[in-house]
């Protein structure tokens, strides 16, 4: 089969910045052949046609498929990953829902592009949805969904290296093919150490990300408390700061991120108090009462600093 882009749909734009998205582009190379068909549509839906046949229209592709029997991606369920209510309440707002936005899907109902749309289908109770299906596996499923999601305001860099993460196997079963395949069965340390760059950097390719955020998040996996690891998923801590924080005892990694929170919280207050200052004072603000109205910010909602 071979995946060709249809004429009519849309791209998604990009919600990577372009200075990363022009370092990351060299290494479009590392990814799977077929995520690269995929990836050159830019998250386009796909139409598929045997090779060497006339592709297929947009039509002849579509097709109604049971709700019932789709579902997301086992890694988003593993790490518990779901649409965020924000994006549920923008297709609600969506007009033509159900006709203009087919979702992108495997053979055996595995989501590859519409989990959002899969689940406001869910619980409306809705019985069928228009479907585009391609003849790809669960890795290349996988690859093709993070592809979509470096290129939309989506999952972050550390939920895009921890799913990317989960192709590892697959990446050095296919390298170890690809060094049978050229005659390179001998085992060596140097081939070893070369076989492993080569997969971490095509786990970076495929989330969008750096090489070293992909060891630095290998490292995390083992080291970082659960609390900062929930805070990782959340973007409430970069994975820089979360690394640095790793290397201490799990009590002085969650001191450090109970630190950085009420920081932040206390921040949050006192830019509240002189953004309500500056609108009530027609002149310059006086200390004395910007400091009297953040004690009393802090003494109203004490739980927020503690």
């Amino acid at each position: 089969m071979r995946c060709l882009p249809h004429p009519d749909l849309q791209p998604v734009g990009c919600a990577v910045r372009e200075d990363r998205r022009k370092r990351l582009q060299p290494d479009e190379h590392l990814r799977s052949e077929t995520g690269q068909q995929l990836a050159r549509v830019h998250g386009q839906l796909v139409t598929c046609s045997p090779l060497g046949s006339t592709p297929c229209s947009l039509g002849d592709r579509v097709e109604l498929r049971a709700v019932a029997q789709l579902h997301p991606h086992p890694a988003l369920i593993r790490h518990r990953i779901s649409p965020s209510l924000c994006k549920i309440e923008a297709l609600l707002k969506s007009q033509h829902l159900s006709i203009s936005a087919p979702l992108l899907i495997t053979r055996d109902g595995l989501i590859i592009d519409g989990n959002a749309r899969w689940e406001l289908a869910r619980r409306r109770g809705w019985c069928e949805l228009p479907c585009v299906s391609l003849d790809v596996s669960g890795e290349e499923a996988l690859e093709h969904l993070l592809h979509n999601q470096s290129r939309r305001d989506g999952l972050n860099a550390y939920l895009r290296i921890e799913l990317a993460l989960e192709l590892e196997p697959w990446l050095r079963e296919k390298a170890l093919a690809n060094q049978r395949a050229g005659g390179h069965n001998k085992v060596s340390t140097s081939l070893a150490e070369a076989d492993r760059i080569d997969v971490r950097k095509r786990i970076a390719a495929i989330a969008c990300a750096s090489v070293g955020n992909v060891g630095k998040v290998k490292y995390l996996r083992s080291q970082a408390a659960p609390e900062l690891k929930d805070a990782l998923r959340d973007g409430r801590v970069t994975i820089n700061r979360a690394f640095s924080w790793a290397k201490k005892s799990p009590k002085e990694q969650r001191k450090a991120l109970s630190d950085r929170e009420g920081d932040r919280a206390v921040s949050g207050v006192i830019r509240q108090v002189l953004r309500r200052q500056l609108r009530d004072s027609a002149v310059a603000l006086d200390p004395v009462s910007v400091a009297r109205a953040l004690g009393d910010a802090l003494t109203t909602a004490p739980d927020k600093f503690q």
